[in-house]
C-alpha cells in the first residue's frame, strides 16, 4: 500500500514524531483496540471508539500516523483533528506528546504540530537516572500551563502516573517488569498473552523474536507458557504491550563475535521472496542474501531454485549490530556457488568442495571430498 499523502512535519518511521497519512486495512478488533494492516510488516493500532459506526475487518481507512512505540503504530483516522493552534490547548487537558530532546532542564516534546516543554521534576523519572532513554518515545501527559504570547506549554507526566497508581489502573504491573503467562490468541500482527490476574497484553510481532518471521504462529501456538517483559501501559492499564524477545540476552550482542571472523556460516532458508532470502541463522538470528548474491539471474524465479526450509552455507558479506542487520551470500568470492555442506566441513574442506559442480551436490562424493581434505591437513602437520 501506498502513501496517500504527507504533511511537511512528516519525519520518518523510526519513533519520531510524523503527521504521514497512509491507507491501511482493518484486520483484527480486540476489546477497545482495533488493529491495522499498512503494509508488509508494518501494522498500527486505533481506539474502537475512533469509528463512526462498528469497525469490521477487511475495511479501508485512511489513517494519520500519530507515532511509533515497539514496532506498532499509533494511528487516528485522517478525519481526526489535531490541534493546530495554542487557542485550542487548555490546562488540564491530557495530550499524547513526541519527546525530541533534552536538556539541562527537562524535556522538549511535539504535541501535533506545537511545541512544549516537560521540567524535569514533572517526568516521573527518579532523580539522577538518564532522560535521554525516553527521546523518541510517546508520553501520555497532562497540559499544566500555556504561554499564548511565547507560544509554550508545559506538560507533566508525573501527574498521570499518580492517578493511574491512585485507582490502581495498572493492577500493580510496571513497565520493565517481567511477567508468567500464557498464549491465548494469535493473530498475523501478534499474539495475545493473558497473565497475573485476568489481565492480557498484546506481543507484537516484531517483539517476539529476534529474527524475523512472516506470522507469529511460526514461533508461538494457543497455550504456549512464556514470560514476557512489560513494555508499555496505557489507558490506564487497558491496554499492555509486551515483548518476549526482551526476555534474556539479545544474539545480536554477540554477533559480531560469533560472525565476524567467520567466512561462512550454516543456515536456513525461510522465506523466498523477489529480492532475495531470508536466512536464519543458529541462536536465533537471520540474513538477507540479496537476489544478486544468489547466483540465479533475473530471467529465472527465485522460488524454482531455492525453497523454504533448504540447508545452505553462506559467506558473510557485511554485519550491522546497531542495526541488525546481516548481509549473505550464496557464492565464493570468485561467483562460484557455496555447497551447502560446506559451513558444516569447515575451511579445510572448502577448497575440495568448490572443485565440485556449481549445481545441488546430490551426486557427488562429499565423503571422499571431505578425506581428502583432512588427508591434506594431516600431510601439513
Amino acid at each position: 500500500m501506498g502513501f496517500v499523502g504527507r504533511s511537511q512535519d512528516a519525519v520518518d518511521e523510526r519513533g519520531r514524531h510524523t503527521l504521514k497519512v497512509m491507507s491501511g486495512t482493518i484486520v483484527g478488533v480486540h476489546k477497545r483496540d482495533v488493529f491495522v494492516e499498512l503494509g508488509p510488516r508494518m501494522q498500527g493500532v486505533i481506539a474502537r471508539d475512533a469509528f463512526q459506526s462498528e469497525p469490521r475487518e477487511g475495511a479501508t481507512h485512511d489513517f494519520t500516523l500519530k507515532g511509533q512505540e515497539e514496532g506498532l503504530w499509533r494511528l487516528a483516522l485522517k478525519e481526526e483533528e489535531v490541534l493546530h493552534s495554542w487557542e485550542e490547548m487548555e490546562v488540564s487537558s491530557v495530550v499524547e506528546g513526541r519527546v525530541t530532546s533534552t536538556n539541562l532542564g527537562g524535556l522538549e516534546l511535539r504535541v501535533g504540530r506545537l511545541h512544549a516543554f516537560m521540567p524535569r521534576s514533572e517526568t516521573g523519572v527518579p532523580r539522577g537516572s538518564d532522560l535521554d532513554e525516553l527521546v523518541g518515545q510517546l508520553l501520555i501527559s497532562e497540559v499544566i500551563e500555556v504561554d499564548h504570547e511565547r507560544q509554550r506549554c508545559l506538560l507533566s507526566r508525573k501527574r498521570v502516573l499518580k492517578r493511574e497508581r491512585e485507582r490502581g489502573g495498572e493492577g500493580g504491573v510496571r513497565p520493565g517488569e517481567v511477567v508468567h503467562g500464557r498464549v491465548v490468541r494469535i493473530e498475523s500482527y501478534g499474539v495475545f498473552i493473558r497473565f497475573g490476574r485476568g489481565r492480557q497484553g498484546l506481543v507484537h510481532i516484531s517483539n517476539i523474536c529476534h529474527r524475523r518471521i512472516a506470522h507469529p504462529a511460526e514461533i508461538l501456538k494457543v497455550g504456549d507458557s512464556v514470560e514476557a517483559k512489560v513494555l508499555h501501559i496505557q489507558r490506564g492499564g487497558k491496554r499492555i504491550s509486551l515483548g518476549i524477545k526482551q526476555v534474556g540476552v539479545n544474539p545480536w550482542s554477540s554477533a559480531e563475535e560469533r560472525l565476524g571472523e567467520k567466512s561462512l556460516v550454516h543456515g536456513v532458508i525461510e522465506h523466498v521472496l523477489d529480492a532475495g532470502l531470508v536466512v536464519a541463522l543458529e541462536g536465533d538470528l537471520s540474513g538477507f542474501v540479496p537476489r544478486s548474491e544468489t547466483g540465479v539471474s533475473m530471467e529465472h524465479p527465485l522460488k524454482a531454485h531455492y525453497t523454504e526450509g533448504q540447508p545452505a552455507s553462506l559467506r558473510v558479506l557485511s554485519l550491522d549490530v546497531k542495526a541488525q542487520r546481516l548481509t549473505l551470500s550464496l557464492l565464493h568470492t570468485d561467483g562460484s556457488r557455496i555447497a551447502a555442506e560446506e559451513a558444516s566441513f569447515g575451511e579445510d574442506a572448502a577448497p575440495m568442495l568448490k572443485e565440485a559442480p556449481a549445481r545441488p551436490l546430490a551426486g557427488t562424493n562429499l565423503g571422499a571430498l571431505l578425506e581428502r581434505a583432512l588427508s591434506r591437513k594431516t600431510d601439513c602437520a
